[in-house]
């Protein structure tokens, strides 16, 4: 999750739930949250520090977004004639020098609708063989992407049966979530996989509400299944917030960049909140996790 991302989101929640998610990214992403004059450029989401250590170049502004107090910022113009007709979710042209609101730009057809399903899930490196489990998992997952992932549980009227749960986290960890999700999915990364693991339990110290659903989920019952999943031996133990924040400070331009274009699916507020709604009336079973 970029500076850039957080704005948007923020400028859509209530004051209380924008503040709640700014302490988050803060604690979460320590290196990108920076200091306020630590934007990215808005089509590559280099920020100042990352193009000092990488060359010294600096960011420029967007002129015409300068003169309706719109910080959009360029690191070449290579990047600037980029976004200017293919930047995602939106073409920067259809927003350049117009006084929109946050909402008015979440609600452009061109930024509803650019993302695809595969857009958004990783694919793996050449070294890393899929199991017929995750597959499943990604199956499940390009259906809706309004899920984080699905937990499959034994279904008591159906000896051998398995029922799904459908886990949506809030937009305070959803960013790290699909960070380390992200990873997993990739290369099978242990460490990513632990942190899964830790987040879908809950989290640790009593962070998180475990669920809001009767279902029996076990610790075992997760390890189970992301073992087979990618493969990996899953500690019981869960790693400390501390070590979860140290995992995470580390995000790539590209691995935020893929944060930024899920969190565009769940940006408005009023549709998360149906979601929800509707995640609480239909079968499968949902498992929310601080919403």
């Amino acid at each position: 999750m970029t500076r850039l991302s957080l704005r948007q989101i923020a400028g859509s929640l209530p004051p209380n739930e924008a503040r709640e998610l700014r302490a988050a990214f803060k604690q979460a992403f320590p290196t990108e949250a920076g200091s306020k004059k630590d934007y990215p450029c808005n089509s590559c989401g280099f920020t100042p520090n990352r193009m000092e250590q990488e060359g010294g170049r600096k960011l420029r502004t967007c002129s015409g977004c300068r003169k309706v107090d719109r910080l959009i910022f360029y690191c070449s113009s290579e990047c600037q004639r980029r976004d200017w007709k293919h930047g995602k979710p939106y073409p920067h042209k259809a927003i350049c020098g117009k006084p929109l609101t946050e909402r008015e730009i979440c609600d452009l057809p061109s930024t509803k609708s650019f993302y695809s399903a595969e857009d958004l899930i990783p694919d793996a490196e050449p070294q890393f063989q899929r199991s017929t489990a995750l597959s499943r998992q990604i199956s499940c997952l390009l259906t809706d992407l309004w899920l984080d992932y699905v937990l499959f549980v034994p279904e008591n009227t159906d000896p051998g049966g398995q029922k799904r749960i459908n886990v949506m986290f809030d937009l305070r960890r959803k960013p790290q979530f699909i960070l380390h999700r992200n990873r997993a999915l990739k290369n099978g990364d242990a460490s990513a996989v632990q942190i899964m693991y830790a987040l879908l339990l809950g989290g640790v110290e009593g962070e998180i509400s475990p669920t809001q659903s009767d279902e029996p989920i076990s610790p075992s019952l997760i390890r189970s299944q992301l073992e087979e999943e990618y493969g990996v031996i899953v500690d019981s133990t869960p790693p400390s917030v501390q070590d979860q924040h140290r995992l995470s400070m580390n995000a790539t331009s590209e691995e935020l960049a893929l944060i930024d274009h899920t969190l565009n699916r769940v940006v408005d507020p009023e549709r998360m909140q149906s979601m929800k709604q509707l995640l609480k009336t239909c079968s499968p079973t949902p498992y929310l996790i601080g919403c």
